[in-house]
């Protein structure tokens, strides 16, 4: 079982974020089964990751883009968590960062390591703020976070960015369950 709540202290700021959902727009039926995009991220044991490691499993998929996208992200993680069954997908938080040219991925993996428990350090990656949100379609910075529920296949199923109501959960909800049946 997952536990869902993690505290991340990243150059001096607070952002809490969680091993799980993103935010709410969803795919235009044209967009929809669009490919999970490439890209290389780092997780918190300082691993190289491949998005690509995500096919094959049904997968959710919570990015958090800003600091100010934290409180947004903890209703998402909220809100999921009672109504989609943990166990059939693999959960990855994806922290985007902005960062000043002076300051690396690594060294906010450090200080992200230092208030993430151990137990999910593999299931938290970190990553350039170009990198997803230019694939996915989430303005840099942006204060809402965004939930991606991707199928075994790798294709993104349902992306929904913005405020969480309850259109948008049952929106996200019905594509998760749809994988499982």
């Amino acid at each position: 079982m997952l536990d869902f709540k993690h505290v991340f202290k990243l150059a001096g700021k607070q952002l809490v974020g969680t091993t799980m959902f993103l935010a709410t727009l969803s795919l235009e039926p044209a967009a929809a089964s669009a490919p999970w995009p490439d890209f290389a991220a780092i997780n918190l044991n300082k691993e190289p990751v491949q998005s690509s490691s995500l096919i094959g499993q049904r997968t959710i998929v919570i990015v958090t883009p800003s600091e100010e996208a934290a409180d947004s992200t903890q209703r998402w993680v909220e809100a999921l968590r009672s109504e989609v069954e943990e166990d059939a997908f693999r959960v990855r938080t994806l922290i985007t960062l902005d960062l000043p040219f002076f300051v690396s991925v690594e060294a906010a993996v450090g200080d992200a390591k230092e208030v993430v428990p151990e137990e999910f350090h593999d299931q938290t990656w970190i990553l350039d703020s170009d990198v997803l949100e230019d694939a996915i379609g989430v303005e840099r910075g942006s204060s809402r976070a965004a939930v991606i529920i991707l199928d075994s296949q790798g294709n993104m199923v349902e992306l929904s960015h913005g405020p969480l109501t309850e259109e948008r959960l049952q929106t996200v909800v019905k594509a998760a369950r749809a994988l499982n049946q």
